[in-house]
């Protein structure tokens, strides 16, 4: 089999996995990974400094919760509309998962069902052939969803944050002013 590009690859084996996880494990495998995409966009946008990583990671990071760095790319501009929209669907559907102790608590819920139908992925063909199959309207967002992430740390390198010496500014136009 021939060997895909790293990112691809590692998609790959995701994809493997997370189509043979129950409802649940489905559900945190996906918010998992797109909290990893995110962390992953914020590192290369920030200025790469031990402050962004205390901010990123550790116990009690300010940004280090899958809602935090949504919350925080799509303030920056890192992410659109529709994939913040579709972050935070997936997060509440992961939220739902969590907190929820039946044994055989599904996609089929009503709350679930409902916020996988509010996902605004494209699908294939029409969208309300899929309305009984929040599972596959699941599956199909996070997919779509993480395609469009996958190479936008590329993206953000390129405009990523630098630091500025302010005291030469300040120093600079008291000359200037005098």
């Amino acid at each position: 089999m021939k060997k895909l590009e790293p990112k691809l690859d590692l998609f790959a084996k995701f994809l493997q996995v997370f189509q043979k996880e129950t409802d649940r494990g489905a559900s945190i495998l996906a918010a998992s990974l797109l909290d990893q995409k995110l962390k992953d966009i914020l590192q290369d946008f920030l200025i790469d400094c031990k402050s962004t990583k205390n901010l990123l990671e550790g116990f009690n990071a300010p940004i280090g919760t899958f809602s935090s760095r949504q919350n925080l790319a799509y303030s920056l501009g890192l992410i659109s509309d529709y994939e913040f929209h579709d972050c935070e669907i997936i997060r509440k559907i992961r939220n739902e998962f969590a907190h929820k102790f039946e044994l055989e608590f599904s996609f089929t819920d009503s709350k679930v069902s409902s916020l996988c139908n509010n996902l605004k992925a494209p699908t294939p063909g029409d969208k309300s052939e899929f309305k009984n199959k929040p599972r596959f309207l699941f599956v199909n967002g996070v997919t779509m969803l993480y395609t469009n992430l996958l190479y936008r740390e590329e993206y953000v390198k390129k405009i990523k944050l630098v630091r500025h010496d302010w005291q030469d500014i300040t120093w600079n136009k008291r000359k200037i002013e005098k």
